[in-house]
């Protein structure tokens, strides 16, 4: 489901419940006149971005399986190619609904009035191949190079080498679809490929290849959106929510039954003479990037998408006043009840009363909606602030503790000066620590900190999180006793996840008894979550406090106890593990210790 475009507020809800009351009113006088308007079958049509194949078993599972039929509706199903662009055939009405990639927001920015519907992948396919033994072991490599980009992919590529300081001058597009054997014939040193597809033709000399993707960069855009057009938003809403609604049926269906689906496309949609194996190996890279394990199939947000839209202004391709409003779908707008009116002509008492109602809630409306406006400038301001102050800070601070850490190593200091010098490095990198900590917490809450979300085995960051934090462990001879799984997966970010782990670890450290032990363990919380906890042999929280372990700067009595530290640590790690769609656990026992338990997406 996706987010609402806006926020609901009391007035447009007071008035939908006085229009369903007045619904009832009259329904006496028109169910007759209701009931007589028979149903008919809606053509329409689709219009896909490539050659029929697996990655179009959405629609193609709902055509063939009557989930379309169905849903009232007769569709069309328009095959693609490489000098197809989807947008046109919909803008132009020759097709009523078509797939995407992530690009269509650059459309949308253009004038054309494309909505998005649903996103079919969380992550996109595409990505470039080119030939290690052509001498491109890089990306700078394909600096003078000629280069085989389509038109559906052209947008997130360029964006994905500009970003990598490669500018369209550097090389050679040659504007047109190269197949993977053209590589090897000299037609190109490097094409556009769907990961998804052509990786099948090269699995057994995979190794003579590299892959460019630009999730690697930090450009992770959704793949495959389906989208229509605005005319078929406001003229027939009831079609584009069936048409959405059957697709990611068809989309469900075909990722639980594969080999069906793979088989219906061999024998009726087989356009490209794919055999039975290449269409299974679409399907098992398509279920990776679909990611249905972690939300469900055609899911997508305005935040996500704020993302996709602050990549392509990075990179020029749109301009940083571009608004999201009108291009995301709202399944469930306002109902248009303009036509009720014309029959509630006798019940203008009524009306009169709901107008009085509705004009106090207006008023507070608007208040409402001024008071977000200075919230959203108080953040704004908030963040540029920190960020100022924190650079103006950590300049002088940075030649303090780097003039403390040179007289740290000069032998004409007596003790006593040794003792000063110590206590200047200690309390210059505590504030350091303050100023990053306090920063990174300005980020998150803005929104401006971004992370790469990716599968990753646990236990070598694991062993390297824990070399870190000997030192303190052995100053207050703590035990630390790795029993982390060797083949245990997350799906996060890898340095995010150091960040959060090493505060647990040091937490654990810090609040322990003296020559006590730490615990790290894996294991499967559930279907959805792996976990990793780390438990200390500490005096325990009381339940009281355990709430508020998660607020900034509340370090629950450490500064009697003379124990380092910032009192954010934990506030960040908890926003982290959210931003990576995980969380943060605590379990304590007066006398027993405390267990931290982080839990994010396994694989």
């Amino acid at each position: 489901m996706l987010f609402p475009m806006k926020q609901k507020t009391f007035y447009p809800v007071l008035i939908r419940k006085c229009q369903i009351l007045l619904l009832i009113i009259v329904s006496i006088t028109c169910s007759s006149a209701a009931f007589s308007k028979e149903q008919k079958t809606f053509k329409t049509s689709i219009q896909l971005n490539w050659l029929y194949q697996f990655e179009f078993a959405g629609p193609i599972a709902a055509k063939e399986k009557g989930f379309y039929k169905e849903a009232g509706l007769d569709v069309l199903l328009r095959q693609g190619g490489p000098k197809v662009n989807p947008v046109d055939p919909v803008v132009n009405q020759q097709a009523d609904f078509g797939i995407s990639g992530s690009s269509l927001i650059v459309e949308r920015y253009q004038g054309k009035p494309v909505v998005a519907l649903n996103a079919l992948m969380q992550h996109s396919a595409v990505g470039l191949l080119a030939k290690k033994s052509s001498g491109i072991d890089s990306v700078y490599d394909l600096v003078g190079k000629r280069l085989a980009i389509t038109t559906d992919t052209a947008v997130e590529l360029e964006a994905y080498l500009k970003s990598q300081g490669i500018s369209g001058e550097d090389y050679t597009d040659l504007h047109h679809y190269v197949p993977v054997e053209g590589l090897e014939k000299g037609e190109a040193d490097a094409v556009a490929v769907y990961l998804s597809n052509e990786l099948f033709h090269i699995q057994e000399s995979i190794d003579d290849y590299i892959i460019f993707s630009p999730r690697s960069s930090g450009i992770d855009l959704f793949g495959n959106i389906l989208f229509t057009h605005e005319d078929m938003i406001t003229n027939h809403p009831e079609i584009v929510e069936a048409f959405r609604m059957a697709t990611i049926r068809g989309w469900e269906y075909a990722l639980k039954r594969p080999e069906e689906i793979a088989q219906i496309i061999q024998s009726k949609y087989n356009s490209q003479q794919k055999s039975l194996e290449h269409l299974l190996f679409e399907a098992e890279k398509l279920n990776q990037l679909t990611r249905t394990d972690i939300v469900e199939a055609g899911y997508m947000s305005p935040g996500r998408w704020q993302h996709i839209a602050d990549v392509y202004i990075q990179q020029g391709k749109i301009d940083e006043n571009f608004k999201l409003d009108g291009f995301l779908y709202d399944p469930n707008p306002e109902t248009d009840l303009t036509w009720f009116y014309i029959i509630l002509v006798g019940s203008l008492i009524i009306l009169i009363i709901v107008s009085l109602i509705a004009f106090n809630f207006r008023k507070m409306n608007r208040d409402l909606e001024k008071a977000k406006a200075l919230t959203e400038q108080a953040s704004q301001a908030k963040t540029e602030f920190l960020s100022r102050m924190s650079h103006e800070l950590r300049t002088p601070l940075n030649a303090i503790l780097g003039f403390g850490q040179l007289l740290e190593t000069d032998d004409r200091l007596d003790t006593e000066q040794k003792d000063f010098v110590n206590e200047i490095n200690h309390a210059g990198t505590h504030l350091l620590n303050l100023i990053n900590e306090v920063l990174d917490l300005s980020r998150i809450e803005s929104g401006k900190l971004q992370i790469n979300l990716e599968t990753f085995t646990v236990k070598p960051f694991v062993d390297e999180c824990i070399q870190l934090v000997l030192p303190l462990a052995d100053d207050q001879n703590i035990q630390i006793i790795n029993q982390a799984s060797d083949d245990m997966t997350f799906y996060g970010d890898k340095v995010r996840f150091k960040q959060v782990l090493i505060n647990l670890l040091s937490n654990a450290i810090k609040y322990n008894r003296p020559n006590g032990e730490v615990f790290v363990s894996t294991f499967e919380k559930n279907r959805r979550y792996n976990g990793i906890s780390i438990r200390d042999t500490g005096e325990g929280i009381p339940k009281s406090k355990i709430d508020d372990l998660f607020e900034p700067f509340n370090r629950l009595n450490a500064e009697e106890k003379n124990i380092d530290g910032t009192g954010i640590g934990l506030a960040i790690s908890k926003r982290f593990a959210e931003m990576m769609h995980g969380k943060i656990e605590v379990e304590s026992k007066i006398g027993n210790g405390t267990t931290f338990s982080l839990l994010l997406p396994g694989e």
